[in-house]
């Protein structure tokens, strides 16, 4: 959605009806009419103006706009009630500690929620859902977030620690590529491939580099941060937000070992590394090296 969209639609949800927009902006609302089917806005019905009016209003602050945005990239869902009139906020789990850490979240930033525990038939066990009450003011961000009736990530979203947090609580994982070394994949299965390498170049705008590959597990892509950016990822982000969530910065420390050659203090890179290869100049690669290498083995 553009800027003169969204001026717009901000206006409509201040004023409540195209007549008192177009007194406000002292144009007639015949032009005023033209200009919302220039930009392909819905004109609202004079049905539709009254239920406005009437209806509940929230402030989204652009602290609430980061938190909706990391929720609705991920598992969450904004529900739309006359496709795009208004609007509510659900996000759920099978943990009721993180429906609750939700409905909290939602709640700092002004957006009262509820909770709905739902049966599952399937495996026996109990979904929790945490939904918001529904409000004008979604609705637009509705129509900011599907494009189509489809989940397409928009332009402008949040490119902040919060948003980014948020989406990897909900679809991040933290693997192990060696002994202390770990990668970060985050789902991102169900938008296009040109939504995903802009999703890249946002976290290359916070000097983080990322690529798209294929999940082993599952054989579906995902955004993939390699090993020299994992710590960098996790500081952009912030701290785990709930002690539930620490596995996924868990990583592992490397411990500090002694060169076998001049008996310095190093942390090494690898498991099998025994010499400090900087200062004492001995690269693993070089023949030199592995045959101290299997000489200490041996003597092991």
């Amino acid at each position: 959605m553009g800027k003169t969209e969204m001026r717009l639609n901000d206006l409509l949800q201040e004023y409540g009806s195209m007549r008192k927009l177009a007194l406000h902006l002292g144009i007639s609302r015949d032009i005023l009419r033209g200009r919302f089917k220039k930009e392909n806005l819905p004109i609202p019905t004079q049905s539709v103006s009254i239920r406005r009016i009437r209806s509940n209003h929230i402030v989204i602050s652009n602290s609430a706009l980061e938190l909706i945005d990391g929720i609705v990239i991920g598992d969450g869902h904004i529900s739309s009630v006359t496709n795009g009139y208004s609007g509510s906020l659900i996000l759920g789990s099978s943990f009721v500690e993180f429906a609750q850490a939700i409905g909290e979240s939602l709640g700092a930033v002004g957006i009262p929620s509820y909770q709905i525990k739902s049966f599952r038939k399937a495996d026996g066990h109990f979904s929790y859902y945490q939904r918001t009450y529904t409000y004008i003011e979604l609705g637009l961000l509705w129509t900011r977030w599907y494009n189509e009736k489809k989940k397409t990530i928009p332009k402008d979203l949040s490119n902040t620690s919060t948003m980014w947090r948020w989406f990897y609580v909900g679809d991040g994982s933290l693997g192990r590529s060696g002994t202390w070394t770990h990668y970060i994949t985050i789902c991102v299965c169900c938008f296009t491939e040109k939504e995903c390498q802009f999703l890249c170049l946002l976290l290359a705008q916070h000097g983080i580099a990322a690529h798209i590959k294929d999940s082993i597990e599952n054989k579906r892509h995902v955004l993939y941060i390699g090993t020299k950016d994992v710590e960098k990822f996790l500081a952009f982000i912030g701290p785990s937000p709930w002690s539930f969530f620490d596995y996924k910065w868990n990583l592992s420390e490397r411990p500090t070992r002694s060169c076998k050659l001049c008996k310095e203090k190093f942390i090494p890179r690898r498991s099998d590394m025994i010499f400090c290869s900087r200062p004492c100049g001995v690269r693993y690669s070089h023949p030199f090296y592995q045959a101290m290498l299997g000489h200490v083995h041996r003597a092991a």
